[in-house]
């Protein structure tokens, strides 16, 4: 056995080397920042685009439950080409407004000038009142086109750098400034949210279900120079004015 005096230097000995031994140091690290997806601009856009594509969304859903429910109808009364015809003729008749809406430039201008619109001669209180409205909307200024006519109107049309607001001579001459400036602020809201090519848009979905209306009454007029059953042709003409009529409820979706 050891001796109690080695025991005690041993001891000791270990109580000195823990002495010794520098104390563990903690490792501060640096604060990691939350890391951050979308900033609070980033959502409040993403917001306002979802609620400005709502209503257009909308629209093409109430076109398809059209266009579903007459398809569906001709299929079980007059037969799948009578079906056929009617969906081809609406999707192509909608197709190529779309496309005529997009691909040819000037739509708001055209329009303007059609219900006889110019730019020259604007009055000034006109030039102003777009804008200022314009300013206060934080958008590009429409082009102000002045339509010469009596009667008090004004209407907006076109999408982008297209965009126009029009007056009619009739409105100049019976409101005042402040008055007129209400009125053109309103037409500039119709281009700010959009409305004027949700407006287009429901032009070619009725011209497509109208589409359907003309080569059904196209085909029954064939069909009594030649003698033969219209029945199929008459179900389609009937069929295109029907959702021609409910195709007008695509203005209020």
């Amino acid at each position: 056995q050891p001796a109690p005096q080695l025991i005690l230097l041993l001891c000791a000995t270990n109580a000195a080397a823990l002495q010794l031994q520098p104390a563990p140091q903690l490792i501060k690290r640096p604060h990691q920042q939350p890391r951050v997806i979308l900033t609070t601009e980033q959502v409040e856009k993403l917001e306002r685009s979802v609620a400005a594509a709502l209503p257009a969304v909308g629209q093409w859903a109430a076109f398809g439950g059209v266009v579903s429910a007459f398809t569906g109808f001709l299929w079980g009364w007059a037969g799948l080409p009578a079906a056929g015809l009617y969906a081809s003729s609406v999707a192509s008749g909608t197709a190529w407004a779309l496309a005529w809406d997009h691909i040819m430039p000037g739509g708001g201008r055209r329009v303007a000038e059609m219900m006889g619109g110019t730019t020259v001669g604007v009055p000034c209180s006109v030039r102003d009142a777009v804008a200022k409205t314009a300013a206060a909307a934080k958008m590009p200024a429409p082009a102000a086109y002045i339509v010469p006519t009596k009667e008090p109107n004004a209407f907006a049309a076109g999408r982008g750098r297209d965009r126009v607001v029009a007056v009619t001579q009739g409105l100049v001459d019976l409101l005042d400034r402040r008055e007129l400036e209400a009125v053109v602020a309103h037409e500039v809201g119709h281009l700010k949210h959009g409305d004027t090519g949700r407006a287009a848009q429901a032009a070619a979905m009725l011209s497509g279900l109208s589409a359907a209306k003309r080569a059904g009454d196209r085909m029954v007029a064939n069909k009594r120079k030649e003698k033969s059953d219209a029945s199929v042709a008459a179900a389609l003409a009937a069929a295109g004015a029907a959702s021609s009529a409910a195709g007008l409820l695509l203005r209020l979706a």
